[in-house]
């Protein structure tokens, strides 16, 4: 496409990179958190929608803290119109509850706005995915 930053789209590749890594063995939910826009909106396939990074933080934070994750995001595309891009792709993950130490797993399927900084970076502002299968 013509205009398109280079540079722009290497850095979503690299926040999604930052995003499986914040759900994984040595990540931080308040990096993870810092990804999203102060209005962000997230649709989870299980959960009414959070809007807003309370709500984000919300609905995400108990099943954080109260299991050990492993996620991989696997982009397929990222388009960059100017100041916002979406992207799409492919998940996959696993977790075991701390409280019965029971592991599920999964994969799933992910369509994403993403919204440019005044500093440049690029956070997430709509975030819709799904679950390609019940977790096992």
């Amino acid at each position: 496409m013509a205009g398109t930053n280079d540079n722009d789209i290497a850095s979503i590749y690299k926040l999604w990179e930052q995003y499986g890594a914040e759900w994984s063995p040595g990540g931080d939910f308040e990096r993870w958190l810092d990804l999203w826009i102060d209005e962000g909106r997230q649709y989870p396939p299980d959960a009414p929608r959070n809007v807003g990074k309370a709500q984000i933080r919300t609905g995400n934070q108990p099943g954080y803290e109260g299991s050990e994750w492993k996620m991989k995001i696997h982009p397929e595309d990222v388009q960059v119109f100017g100041d916002q891009a979406y992207s799409h792709g492919a998940y996959e993950f696993s977790f075991t509850q701390k409280d019965t130490g029971k592991t599920f797993s999964g994969t799933g399927k992910f369509l994403t706005i993403l919204h440019k900084q005044d500093n440049g970076s690029w956070k997430l502002a709509i975030d819709c995915f799904n679950f390609d299968a019940p977790l096992e």
